[in-house]
């Protein structure tokens, strides 16, 4: 069997009960039902995520889920152990998200900001994020765009602010130094022109529509992946169930679709 149809049956297999991960699960270690394949000399497993989840995110070796009973954080362990390290029933970011009052780069900025917190081990994680959040007036922002250096924060009254890795205002930073930072960002995404012509963009989700994970270009489609190793060598297409979010964090992409989290590992 071609070695793209065996990768793809194992993205959109649905496992027996007993094998898979639900998330209500009260145990600390949960475990992955994992499929094995090969591809051009690297192993790639996948692992499925059982869970009818509303959102996630992933930094690190840390997953965010939000279930109905709000915010779980799991640690995933270097044996594909997953463990459950922080739980959070009540909080304004999923007040917000519930409410559907920030969009989905808003949404995911602070959930980047949450899990570092947890990953820093910072003491008080939900009193310090409200603060920030609040700092950051999150009621009146409109959209947030994340650069290498620096972050823009546009707000409702149509103001933009550049802030540092600090989260410290950068004053005297000029429209055209902002709009020179986008050209380059996406130009670091790896982004050509002839694709944003032929409106290939489009098509692709939005955000995280090409992740560049290990030594391979990963485009992401609404019901397809195509991996590509950036010498150009090899390349292949991968059909998928409808994928609503695509989240990578180191050597893990992981596949949200209304069933389910599908996690694609790539080892070195």
């Amino acid at each position: 069997m071609e070695l793209s149809k065996k990768i793809s049956e194992a993205v959109n297999r649905r496992y027996e009960k007993e094998l898979v991960m639900r998330d209500f699960i009260k145990v600390d270690k949960i475990y992955w039902h994992p499929t094995h394949s090969d591809f051009t000399g690297d192993n790639i497993k996948v692992y499925e995520i059982k869970t009818k989840c509303y959102d996630f995110f992933s930094v690190k070796n840390l997953l965010l889920i939000l279930v109905d009973e709000g915010i779980k954080i799991y640690r995933i362990s270097e044996k594909m152990h997953l463990k459950n390290i922080k739980s959070i029933k009540e909080h304004l970011l999923i007040f917000l998200v519930r409410k559907e009052a920030l969009r989905q780069n808003v949404k995911n900025f602070f959930y980047k900001i949450l899990l570092y917190l947890v990953w820093d081990e910072t003491i008080r994680v939900e009193s310090h994020l409200e603060g920030i959040m609040l700092y950051l007036n999150v009621d009146e922002i409109e959209n947030i765009k994340e650069y290498k250096s620096c972050v823009e924060i546009e707000y409702k009254n149509g103001e933009k602010k550049l802030f540092d890795n600090k989260l410290k205002i950068r004053e005297g930073v000029s429209k055209e130094e902002i709009e020179k930072g986008v050209s380059k960002e996406e130009i670091e995404k790896g982004v050509s022109k002839d694709e944003i012509e032929k409106g290939i963009l489009r098509r692709r989700l939005v955000p995280n529509t090409l992740v560049k994970l290990m030594n391979k270009n990963i485009y992401i489609f609404r019901e397809s992946i195509r991996i590509e190793f950036t010498s150009g060598i090899s390349k292949k297409e991968i059909e998928t169930k409808k994928i609503t979010k695509a989240v990578e964090s180191e050597r893990y992409l992981f596949l949200k679709n209304e069933e389910s989290i599908k996690a694609i590992i790539f080892d070195a």
